[in-house]
């Protein structure tokens, strides 16, 4: 990634040092953003997690309206006229003091650009194959709903992906409960109403955007049985959209109507 792609605390480099926290512990937060060649569509529900995520780890986020500025120099300096990943990682800074947190410490930004995967418009018409992940997530409130650095478990499920050649993986909690895809938010159609895990790990942006759209989201438990009696099984997040899963663990699942409907709306994002 060269330098035109990479803002650092405003400056146009692509290293951090050694000594900063998000890259010693994964203590940062971040976001994974849409630019559609003009703006990023879902920025109000971006912010608000990474407002509500630094205020939940305990330290003060950056001023919108900085970031906001350096988003527009980094897109300009980027030439980014079409749709691309924008990602806007927030770390707590720079100590030598361990796991020991100093008060004065001033919070790091990192702002970076790169090209949108060119399989995800294939994905969204064709649908995903995906598999049941072979690890569990631990039954915890430590750091739910937060998009925080610790991303080791989704590492270990990409890795899982290509080892088994598939799209995704659907991610269960130790109690048998569905959490979430691999980095995607599940949704599942049921009598023609959107039905998505009460505790993901992430409460994704993409949730966020479907609840705009005054369709019925409802947030329940949900089992292995609800996936496999659901209607139409959907991925949702604020990067592909809406996907849909057309074979989980080798067995072939219809692409509905509900899916159709939900990409049309997704599209207009885009325009």
């Amino acid at each position: 990634m060269s330098h035109a792609n990479t803002l650092v605390d405003g400056e146009f480099v692509e290293a951090v040092p050694a000594s900063d926290r998000g890259f010693l512990f994964g203590d940062h937060v971040f976001e994974t953003m849409l630019w559609n060649g003009q703006s990023i569509p879902l920025w109000p529900f971006h912010w608000r997690r990474l407002h509500r995520s630094c205020q939940r780890l305990g330290f003060v986020a950056p001023a919108q309206e900085m970031i906001v500025a350096e988003l527009d120099r980094l897109t300009a300096s980027a030439a980014a006229s079409t749709a691309a990943i924008v990602r806007l990682t927030v770390t707590r800074g720079s100590s030598a003091s361990g796991y020991w947190i100093p008060d004065d410490l001033s919070p790091r930004r990192v702002l970076q650009i790169r090209a949108l995967p060119a399989n995800i418009s294939e994905q969204q018409g064709r649908g995903l194959r995906i598999k049941t992940a072979s690890l569990r997530l631990p039954h915890t409130d430590f750091g739910w709903g937060l998009k925080h650095g610790n991303r080791l478990f989704q590492v270990m499920c990409a890795q899982e992906c290509t080892r088994e050649n598939v799209d995704e993986v659907l991610v269960y909690r130790e109690d048998g409960c569905v959490a979430e895809a691999m980095a995607s938010n599940v949704v599942l159609v049921e009598s023609g109403r959107l039905i998505t895990p009460d505790r993901p790990d992430v409460w994704g942006v993409g949730l966020d955007w479907l609840q705009t759209l005054n369709m019925d989201v409802q947030m329940r438990r949900l089992t292995r049985s609800d996936v496999e009696n659901a209607e139409e099984v959907l991925l949702v997040n604020s990067v592909a959209g809406v996907r849909p899963v057309r074979e989980l663990d080798g067995q072939p699942l219809a692409i509905g109507t509900v899916c159709r409907t939900l990409q049309t709306h997704w599209q207009g994002l885009l325009e």
